[in-house]
């Protein structure tokens, strides 16, 4: 009699991990399909440019999808090869599919060359555009991130990005100061920025900048139209945002926007003036309740 117990309870054991093994499986199985099906999709149509060359429009197009996948919160359909049909019953029944569709337009203008991204929405009908304009069409493929990275962002109230805060600043700029023809020249070290302890410029157009609070930030640079133009490299650093609560400063890290600055140069050679694009955020203390891109006059003297 006790063999024949001890046999049924070790049944009624395996059953129950069946079972239990099943309950998991399906669990899995839900929660994998609610992951996939819960994704936002974007697709992304070609960004019309009749008035540039082949080649520009596909080096610009190339590199504004990619800014895009770099986002990294989207599913991406390329539809690059298709310009997005101007008539609204057509764009419904692509949102009916989708939950965004992201175009785009480039236009010679008096100044040179305006960049227009536009992204609409399928849940409210919203259509986010922001735009900005060039001098050329190479700093669109430098500079082109942050306006990317505007649009997709919802808590961006978004605004024209223009390339100078005033026109004070830019005929300041064009009056006082010359193009930028060597990297080497600027090789040693920079000083003069809030929240910077220096910057060290290198020969082979990197730099690196010391942040007064801690931590070292990588640099790149180029020189475009006279200007000197530096992107940082990685992920920014929480204690870049000087003046933030940590809990705000890390939160802003996060959402992995860098700042650019574009410089001309003195005629003694020893003072960079220029703009720099950074983040600013709006928090309670603990959560950003907004993040916006601002541009102001920043000078760099060598030490």
């Amino acid at each position: 009699m006790r063999c024949k117990e001890r046999q049924s309870i070790i049944k009624m054991f395996y059953r129950f991990n069946k079972v239990k093994k099943i309950l998991i499986l399906s669990f899995i199985l839900v929660f994998v399909n609610f992951s996939i099906f819960s994704e936002f999709s974007v697709v992304v149509f070609k960004i019309d440019a009749n008035n540039q060359n082949r080649k520009t429009n596909l080096a610009i197009n190339n590199a504004i999808f990619t800014f895009i996948k770099e986002l990294k919160d989207y599913k991406v359909i390329d539809k690059r090869d298709t310009i997005l049909p101007k008539d609204e019953k057509s764009q419904n029944k692509i949102l009916e599919k989708y939950n965004y569709i992201f175009s785009g337009k480039i236009l010679a203008v008096k100044n040179g060359i305006k960049l227009e991204l536009i992204l609409k929405d399928s849940s409210d009908d919203v259509t986010r555009t922001i735009h900005k304009v060039y001098s050329n069409s190479n700093l669109i493929l430098l500079d082109s991130r942050v306006l990317v990275s505007s649009l997709f962002d919802m808590s961006v109230k978004l605004a024209n990005i223009e390339e100078f805060p005033n026109e004070e600043v830019k005929e300041k700029l064009e009056k006082e100061f010359l193009p930028i023809t060597d990297l080497a020249s600027l090789s040693g070290t920079w000083i003069g920025e809030d929240g910077l302890k220096r910057i060290e410029i290198m020969r082979d157009a990197k730099a690196l900048a010391l942040i007064l609070s801690g931590g070292i930030i990588r640099l790149n640079l180029s020189i475009d139209d006279g200007y000197l133009c530096i992107n940082q490299i990685g992920p920014p650093l929480y204690r870049q945002f000087k003046g933030l609560p940590d809990i705000v400063a890390k939160k802003t890290a996060k959402l992995g926007k860098t700042p650019t600055w574009k410089f001309k140069i003195s005629p003694d050679n020893k003072t960079l003036s220029g703009i720099k694009t950074d983040i600013e955020v709006k928090h309670d203390n603990v959560n950003i309740i907004s993040s916006k891109f601002i541009k102001k006059l920043v000078t760099w003297h060598k030490k």
